[in-house]
């Protein structure tokens, strides 16, 4: 019995030192660094029937960007948008504007990325429209660029091209396509 006793008071013992060594090995360590200070990617504010404006420092538009609902980030500041709808006003060019289902922008506004149902028009005064359609469009509203990877139809009254990609700075009313473009063009006659 005397070495049972002795064999229960040497487990009793050595369970007491590794349990004092695992508590003086977390002291030590301190407390765990993960999630102490950071923002869980939660909203912190929600905006309705919205609308954004941008000006140049000398008081002139750049773009509106108008939403259904807007929805702020508080970890990233990022902002997700349902039907965005954004006018770019060029100073010397035709002005833009680009719809979608869903929109991203980071936190100064200068990056929008649309999803889904992305359709950009530009605008001119003195001839018909062109309409771009396609899934993706990432709008860098400071460079006056939009830029995709993406299939892409583009469509004028009497023309009809697709690609795979493009890129549309809206200060020089340039439009270039990637590659893989197919293109038709079919005159109106006038009688």
């Amino acid at each position: 019995m005397r070495i049972l006793t002795r064999a229960i008071v040497l487990v009793l013992v050595l369970a007491a030192a590794s349990g004092l060594y695992w508590v003086d090995t977390l002291r030590r360590a301190g407390p765990p660094t993960e999630g102490v200070g950071t923002i869980p990617h939660e909203p912190d504010a929600y905006f309705v029937d919205f609308t954004m404006r941008r000006f140049e420092n000398a008081g002139t538009p750049i773009y509106r960007l108008a939403g259904e609902r807007m929805t702020r980030f508080a970890d990233d500041r990022t902002a997700l948008i349902e039907q965005p709808d954004l006018d770019y006003r060029p100073v010397d060019a035709a002005p833009w504007q680009a719809t979608a289902a869903r929109a991203t922008t980071n936190p100064d506004g200068e990056r929008v990325e649309l999803i889904n149902d992305v359709v950009l028009r530009q605008l001119p005064a003195d001839e018909p429209p062109m309409t771009i359609r396609t899934s993706r469009l990432t709008l860098l509203t400071e460079a006056g660029r939009a830029d995709t990877n993406h299939p892409i139809t583009a469509e004028g009254r009497e023309w009809r091209i697709d690609a795979t990609g493009m890129t549309a700075w809206f200060d020089r009313d340039v439009v270039e396509l990637h590659h893989e473009v197919n293109g038709r063009y079919e005159p109106q006659t006038t009688r």
